[in-house]
């Protein structure tokens, strides 16, 4: 009974969290990007991309990319409530699940033709940690669609749990460094030459991805159960 309390607090506060930080994601990405050309871009966002508007794989993948996470940022707050799973509305289920693995599979694929076309603000230490993050979301977003044709349902879930996983890692990016700019850490800096950077672009879908597992695969080792978490 302790352990359903526990989760079901959890749950729902981080569930609700989601919620607050996903809609400024929305509005963000909806307000700077969505509807400026990208060859406008780089003044729009203070010349952060610079090299954008000359390179037209470079903006494509960042197009896409971006209109796929907005997506993606909508229906990570839908997808994974219980209640879709409901028999009565599993077509809606079904359909909101193709869109999801489409739009991550689009996502995954815009940011990595922007990272190899362009690279990225951070350098080495951002583009090779991005690419991992864009290869495992394609990969994830492929075996959950794959599982659920050949109608492995628990495999499809436990894929489709890590695809979740991945698809809100890109809200955990901004919020990391909400929080630590507001802390007053010099991070963002070109090349990104603090630990901290160096930290958060490998840990922001590491993390939720590692913690997918855990609760994927529950840890029992000899001194007690860890399944809480």
């Amino acid at each position: 009974m302790l352990k359903q309390i526990v989760w079901y607090t959890c749950g729902t506060f981080g569930y609700y969290l989601l919620c607050f930080f996903s809609f400024m994601f929305i509005v963000y990405i909806w307000d700077t990007y969505l509807f400026t050309p990208p060859d406008q871009w780089s003044t729009v966002i203070n010349g952060i991309l610079p090299r954008l508007g000359t390179l037209y794989l470079g903006a494509f993948g960042m197009y896409l990319h971006l209109w796929a996470g907005f997506i993606i940022a909508v229906l990570s707050l839908v997808q994974i409530l219980p209640l879709l799973r409901h028999p009565r509305l599993l077509l809606v289920h079904r359909i909101l699940g193709n869109l999801y693995c489409l739009c991550c599979f689009f996502a995954a694929l815009g940011g990595n033709l922007y990272i190899y076309s362009t690279g990225t603000t951070g350098g080495t230490w951002m583009d090779i940690p991005f690419s991992i993050y864009g290869f495992l979301m394609g990969i994830c977003s492929l075996m959950t669609y794959i599982r659920a044709r050949q109608h492995r349902v628990q495999d499809h879930s436990n894929w489709a749990l890590r695809l979740w996983a991945l698809g809100v890692s890109g809200i955990n990016y901004r919020v990391l460094y909400l929080i630590f700019l507001g802390m007053g850490y010099p991070i963002g800096r070109a090349g990104f030459s603090s630990f901290l950077d160096r930290l958060i672009t490998w840990s922001f879908f590491l993390v939720p991805l590692g913690l997918m597992e855990i609760f994927i695969h529950p840890i029992h080792p000899p001194w007690g159960d860890l399944s809480y978490f």
